[in-house]
């Protein structure tokens, strides 16, 4: 159990509730400037007269910062610890968010991607959070936070109109949502402030180089099913409500609909991690969840706007689930936190560079046909394309950068040990699959 010593008290249970606050804080807080740019896109473009490839932008933008900044988190906090580089994190989502509320399009994109900047190391960082702060509810704190991460996008897309109603304009309302990240920061350092130590054992380790895992066919797949999953989801949080406003529904109806996604994903968020940590092989989890992405594209493309929210829920159900099982996934395949840092990183600043690509192709394929079915289709063909890689990416057992690895102190299962297996040793067999 995570703790931190206070003299020579131990205060677990305060501990444990802040870093249960920390990490929910924390993974709430990744995409609220996504859902709120969403939400108000519409608004940037007819008052400063933007079109959909600039539009686009505001997606794609800080998703490359994904992909090129995600790659220091593991430098940066073999260096300072994890928490630590967390919080400044957060501070950079904040800083990011406020700056949007400047009244000019050029203060929204360099906010935005300063706040991308601020979630590339962030992204990295939740699977290695929970295992340090909350390793003995590992299952159950993946789906936590991944629901949260999925929710995080629709809760700002359905409030932000309501918002810049209330406050008589779009900028206010963009730059409000600095509050959540700010209070995330004061909950990850309230106990190093506390106690003055900087955290949990096992945060500051030397960082496994990310060649480490060349050879296993797992990793980029892995990579490749974490990029496609997030190009998908970008892309509809990017690009739903307008597709829907195009086709004649009011603002705040259209972004409910992103909103009812978002919730809808919390389900397979909670459920994917517990299920897949307790079993062998995660092929069929993948591939279930990509089909049930795939059938809901299908429906944007081909449906009208009475079947909106079907669509929405079965998008929200494979994509919240196709998000946690990668996160599940980067804890259950490895033995450590360098290991689980490592590879984290690697399906991450990797696959978010694929996925930068997704909002801007969508958006230029709509601007050269004039319409949404040809672009949503071309998000299809690439989900079934997940699906084919999430069957490599959920074969059974252990990615090490090391052959033969110490036990991690910080990991413990979710369930107990199978006879002659000790606490520490990983769910799957040590050998490499065939």
């Amino acid at each position: 159990m995570s703790h931190y010593q206070q003299g020579n008290r131990v205060v677990p249970a305060v501990a444990s509730v802040t870093a249960v606050s920390a990490i929910l804080v924390f993974a709430v807080s990744l995409r609220l400037v996504f859902g709120s740019n969403s939400a108000l896109q519409q608004d940037l473009a007819d008052a400063y007269g933007l079109g959909p490839v600039l539009l686009a932008l505001l997606t794609t933008g800080p998703v490359v910062c994904f992909g090129l900044f995600g790659a220091a988190a593991g430098r940066l906090t073999a260096r300072w610890g994890a928490t630590a580089v967390a919080a400044a994190a957060l501070l950079l989502v904040a800083v990011g968010s406020a700056v949007r509320g400047l009244p000019a399009w050029q203060a929204v994109f360099l906010g935005t991607l300063v706040a991308g900047a601020g979630v590339a190391v962030g992204n990295v960082l939740g699977p290695v959070l929970i295992r340090i702060h909350t390793p003995q509810w590992s299952g159950v704190m993946t789906g936590l936070y991944t629901a949260l991460v999925s929710a995080g996008a629709g809760i700002a897309s359905g409030l932000t109109v309501p918002v810049r109603d209330a406050l008589g304009g779009l900028h206010p309302a963009l730059a409000l949502w600095a509050v959540p990240p700010v209070i995330g920061v004061l909950l990850l350092l309230l106990p190093v402030v506390a106690t003055g130590r900087p955290g949990p054992s096992g945060e500051r380790r030397p960082p496994v180089p990310l060649t480490a895992f060349r050879g296993d066919r797992r990793v980029p797949a892995l990579t490749m099913f974490m990029g496609l999953q997030s190009l998908v989801a970008y892309s509809m949080i990017g690009w739903l409500p307008s597709v829907f406003r195009q086709r004649g529904m009011d603002a705040t109806r259209a972004g409910v609909v992103l909103t009812v996604l978002s919730l809808v994903s919390i389900v397979t968020a909670l459920i994917v991690p517990v299920l897949a940590a307790r079993m062998h092989d995660q092929r069929a989890v993948a591939v279930g969840l990509s089909a049930l992405t795939t059938v809901g594209l299908l429906g944007v493309a081909l449906g009208g706007t009475r079947g909106a929210m079907v669509w929405a829920v079965l998008l929200g159900l494979g994509q919240g689930g196709e998000l946690s099982l990668v996160m599940a996934l980067v804890n259950i395949r490895t033995r450590t936190v360098a290991d689980a840092a490592a590879l984290s990183t690697v399906t991450q600043s990797v696959g978010y560079l694929i996925a930068a690509c997704g909002p801007l192709t969508v958006g230029l394929v709509h601007s050269l046909t004039g319409g949404w079915t040809v672009p949503v289709l071309v998000l299809v063909v690439l989900s079934v394309l997940m699906g084919g890689a999430g069957l490599v990416a959920g074969r059974p057992g252990v990615i090490s950068g090391d052959p033969a690895p110490a036990p991690d102190p910080a990991a413990a299962p979710d369930r107990p040990a199978a006879p002659g297996r000790s606490p520490g040793s990983p769910p799957g067999p040590s050998r490499p699959p065939r």
